[in-house]
């Protein structure tokens, strides 16, 4: 079986690109990939010749072409755009074409404006087959169209660290892009009262965005001592600081199925995170981490401070770890996408 892959670079950061390394590790799949990149870093221009030398690339190899063709589509509306052309030409010539929706607000697209939304609605109609990426995600889509769910997969061999040393001092890891969708000033604004019961606790903001405004506000709170940031983690900078993290903290206003919640569990660390779309089926509530409303900075407040009861984060972490293990393992995941392939053809 012969796939055509399209999503962002595999060079990039964010979890789209980290699913599609995680599906072409793997070869549980039994599918020979190709892959092609339809966005790449630098200014506009640079981003149209990238498109533009795809393009020529599949137009090229199509005379040999594929079984099938998987479009990775993220949050940005122009993800559809950007793979519009392809859909329609692996359509013309008879091959099925997958959706993988990274996002948790496609059921939106059908009620807002014409254009784009237009696009993107014929593609998810036109699909022979479409994924989510959590059962919520699934629910929201049913009423319109029918998905199968694939959870984001993660190596857990990649992720074993040494286990939860109580001893170290209290770390909490944020990994993402530092904006305020993903609730990073919600959670600089609550270390100071943190502090005050817990002056040891340290905070590890890894990413990248409005870095100054950050350091503004933790200049501002007078809490410099506590919190560091190091920047966007990857590799073995990440698993570094995942290793001495009690737990990861993503107090996002938007999210679909974070791969860093599905990573910590994987080293066995445990998660809080905001209760929306699919964290839920990452994290656990009370079990491998805890959820708060989004928006809520006591719940945020409340629950780390739970987490920092003798024995929770590890008792949670270890939980996590099984979870982990259970539903997001890759190969198991990547069986199960092979499966979906073969079925559309």
């Amino acid at each position: 079986m012969k796939v055509w892959m399209f999503g962002p670079s595999l060079e990039g950061q964010g979890g789209m690109a980290e699913v599609a390394r995680q599906i072409l590790a793997s070869s549980a799949h039994g599918a020979d990939i190709r892959y092609f990149s339809t966005v790449g870093g630098g200014n506009r221009l640079r981003k149209l010749a990238h498109a533009a030398r795809t393009e020529a690339r599949f137009l090229r190899e199509l005379r040999s072409p594929p079984d099938l063709v998987h479009l990775h589509i993220g949050a940005n509306h122009l993800s559809f755009v950007r793979k519009q052309g392809f859909a329609q030409q692996a359509r013309a010539l008879g091959i099925p074409v997958v959706l993988h929706l990274h996002s948790s607000l496609h059921h939106q697209i059908r009620f807002q404006t014409p254009g784009i939304s237009s696009v993107a609605v014929a593609m998810m109609n036109n699909a022979t087959a479409r994924i989510a990426v959590s059962e919520q995600t699934r629910r929201d889509l049913e009423p319109w169209i029918s998905c199968e769910v694939l959870y984001n997969p993660v190596d857990p061999a990649a992720f074993s660290v040494p286990d939860f040393d109580p001893h170290l001092p209290p770390t909490l890891l944020f990994l993402g892009h530092l904006i305020e969708a993903k609730g990073v000033f919600d959670l600089v604004s609550v270390m100071p009262s943190l502090l005050r019961d817990h002056p040891d606790l340290r905070l590890i903001l890894g990413g990248v965005g409005e870095s100054e405004r950050l350091k503004r506000q933790i200049y501002d709170l007078g809490i410099g001592h506590a919190v560091e940031l190091p920047g966007w983690l990857d590799g073995p900078a990440k698993l570094q600081w995942i290793a001495q993290a009690w737990a990861v903290v993503l107090p996002s206003r938007f999210e679909g199925m974070p791969i860093c919640l599905i990573e910590a569990a994987a080293a066995g660390r445990a998660s809080i995170a905001s209760r929306l779309h699919g964290i839920p089926e990452a994290v656990i509530d009370g079990v491998t981490g805890r959820l708060h409303s989004a928006r809520s900075t006591q719940e945020l407040e409340q629950a780390i401070r739970e987490l920092l009861r003798p024995g929770q984060a590890q008792q949670w972490g270890d939980a996590a770890r099984a979870h982990a293990k259970k539903t997001f393992d890759r190969d198991r995941c990547a069986a199960q996408l092979g499966q979906i392939w073969r079925r559309c053809l």
